[in-house]
């Protein structure tokens, strides 16, 4: 905010108009810090015989009851019996459900913790009978699954130790709504305009660099078809020199062939010549053999055809004599 602005804002302040509305909105930003440094403290686990602020929900009827009378033990509960208070007062403003806004109110006590047990967890040994074992306050940590709200919850046995500090009236008072509307509005615009800034330059910044980014791929895209173009021409050539020497390699195969075909014709007609002049000359040397054994043959008959004469003779010869 500008000086001048500030100087408005002091000067409206102090008017007889808005004077009044203003104190509202300081005691109200002074309860909502109360509130949150209580929050920012309900996490930790409360140390023994401290004395710490808490809140109640109730009803303004009951609220003045408690004013009046004090705090009653509750005769059962999540934790058994006692008074249930907490750390946060966000739990104590959802008390008592089913009550309308404008009737509830929280009430600010100021505890004596006295000697606390921790229950972190739904069968606890001592979840009810804590106050037996001789502890004066049982604590459930914020986020331990034992309350569906997720906040803190504490149960004190002793009524005593619960003194009522404040009634809390949850509703803001009329006018603070808006004023203190009208300064986050303002404060979101100023963030919500120097977001803006800020997206805008950081928008310019990454749509140059993907403009970059852009320009430097399409070169290397270009590079790219330029490598595949030279490498078409490199297959188309591979594809004529395998053509030609796939023609050179049929040329020579049916060369190869024609060579082999007139190699082998010549040996077929070579050996058949061969075998067929050795058969006539086998068949000569038979005939011969034959001829041989025709003449041998008849010689040996005539020889034994005039023996057997000459015996024939001789025989009828001493027959007759």
């Amino acid at each position: 905010m500008s000086l001048k602005g500030t100087h408005t804002c002091v000067m409206n302040m102090t008017s007889p108009s808005m004077g009044s509305k203003w104190v509202q909105i300081v005691k109200q930003m002074s309860v909502w810090t109360t509130e949150l440094h209580d929050f920012l403290q309900s996490s930790s686990e409360p140390e023994e015989g401290h004395t710490y602020v808490m809140y109640h929900g109730t009803s303004r009827e009951a609220a003045e009851q408690i004013k009046a009378h004090g705090f009653h033990q509750s005769r059962d509960g999540m934790l058994g019996r006692g008074v249930y208070v907490s750390r946060d007062v966000e739990k104590a403003r959802a008390y008592p459900r089913g009550l309308p806004a404008d009737q509830r109110v929280v009430l600010k006590l100021r505890v004596n913790v006295g000697r606390v047990k921790r229950i972190d967890r739904q069968g606890h040994p001592l979840q009810k009978t804590w106050h037996d074992h001789g502890y004066d306050t049982a604590w459930c940590p914020p986020r331990c699954g034992m309350v569906l709200s997720g906040l803190e919850e504490d149960c004190v046995w002793d009524p005593d130790r619960v003194e009522v500090m404040d009634v809390l009236d949850t509703r803001p008072a009329p006018g603070v709504a808006e004023a203190i509307g009208a300064t986050v509005g303002a404060t979101i615009g100023a963030a919500a305009k120097a977001t803006g800034a800020t997206i805008g330059a950081a928008t310019k910044a990454t749509g140059a660099t993907i403009g970059a980014a852009a320009k430097a791929t399409g070169a290397t895209i270009e590079a790219a078809v330029v490598t595949v173009e030279a490498a078409g021409v490199a297959v188309e050539a591979t594809r004529t020199a395998v053509e030609a020497a796939a023609k050179a390699t049929g040329a020579t195969i049916g060369a190869a062939a024609k060579a082999t075909g007139a190699t082998i014709e010549a040996a077929v007609v070579g050996a058949t010549i061969v075998t067929v002049e050795a058969a006539g000359v086998a068949v000569e040397a038979t005939r011969a053999a034959v001829e041989a054994a025709a003449e041998a043959t008849g010689a040996a008959t005539l020889e034994a055809l005039e023996a057997t004469g000459a015996l024939a003779g001789a025989v009828w010869r001493a027959l007759n004599w």
